[in-house]
């Protein structure tokens, strides 16, 4: 049996690979964490025994592969701004993380598609790995000086700024909020207090194009997003579905790919969407790995078909 585990509402990574688990007619369960506090849900564990009941049927024992998938919503503080609320949920969240990571090594056995420890990865650390097996990757800094970021600036001559973990969203009420790539020019730069809240920056690279490649255990499914215009926006989010924007099916050289696959081992992903920059100087340029990142918008486009894909690596190992 293949176990699933995601997000309870629509997920659009996830649902693509259900509708191929079901054409296949495979065993599977879907659990969300949402399923953990429904009232008409029967769900326990019973770690000593190693019994996963769900509704009274003892699952444990049936499960071969899992797929963690994003299974990590939390119980939202906008809506309960206030203390006691907010300390309330900070600590029911606590709980939930802490009961996620037994129920990970309990099923340490499975054969997983992705680390679940590794759904959020420090991009630090994984460019520092990059580099180390002859990636080229942007110059980069953390730092809470403006005048150190000046420096910085003055280095590279363009600078971006981005989360070091999670470029994520959130809502409020109809309004919701995101976090994007941003080009920090002279002017934002200048703007800034003395000192501010540590922050990522790094060399915004003159790219061609930028590469996007799903990674499935040591197989690649790769497009390259090209632009019409001359300018290459900071992040690509904010132009997908603009005419300029186009993908295009891609292969990357294969001494990229296998530098790629050593940094995929290296950091312990089976599993990862990887963004590159191909610059106008022939250099390729990795920028990160997001272990959960989506697939849905080059792989409808170039018919990669890799929701498909993963369907089949889970039949295949759950067999």
């Amino acid at each position: 049996m293949i176990l699933v585990l995601s997000y309870g509402s629509f997920e659009q990574g996830t649902d693509p690979v259900i509708d191929w688990l079901l054409y296949y007619k495979a065993d599977f369960l879907k659990i969300t964490t949402k399923d953990l506090y429904r009232q008409d849900m029967d769900f326990s564990i019973d770690y000593l025994n190693k019994k996963m009941m769900v509704m009274g049927t003892d699952y444990f024992p049936k499960i071969n592969s899992v797929w963690c998938r994003r299974f990590s919503e939390k119980t939202d503080f906008v809506r309960y701004n206030q203390w006691p609320y907010t300390q309330s949920i900070y600590e029911l969240n606590r709980e939930q993380d802490s009961f996620q990571d037994s129920l990970y090594d309990l099923l340490s056995e499975k054969k997983w598609l992705m680390n679940p420890r590794l759904g959020s990865i420090n991009k630090i650390n994984v460019q520092t790995c990059a580099h180390s097996i002859g990636l080229k990757t942007p110059e980069t800094i953390v730092t809470n000086s403006r005048e150190e970021l000046k420096a910085f600036h003055k280095r590279s001559g363009a600078v971006i700024t981005k989360p070091i973990e999670f470029s994520g969203f959130f809502r409020a009420g109809s309004q919701t909020f995101a976090t994007y790539t941003t080009t920090m020019d002279q002017q934002m730069i200048d703007q800034l207090p003395l000192n501010f809240s540590y922050s990522f920056f790094q060399q915004k690279v003159d790219a061609h194009y930028e590469v996007r490649s799903f990674y499935l255990d040591g197989e690649f499914y790769s497009s390259a997003a090209v632009f019409d215009s001359e300018s290459r926006p900071a992040d690509i989010k904010m132009n997908y579905s603009e005419d300029f924007l186009h993908w295009v099916n891609y292969q990357l050289p294969a001494p990229i790919e296998d530098k790629l696959r050593q940094l995929m081992q290296g950091v312990g992903l089976n599993t990862g969407s990887i963004d590159l920059l191909r610059s106008h100087d022939g250099e390729y340029y990795f920028l990160e790995v997001n272990p959960g990142g989506q697939y849905s918008a080059p792989s409808e486009r170039n018919n990669l078909n890799v929701e498909k894909h993963i369907a089949e690596w889970l039949i295949k190992n759950d067999k």
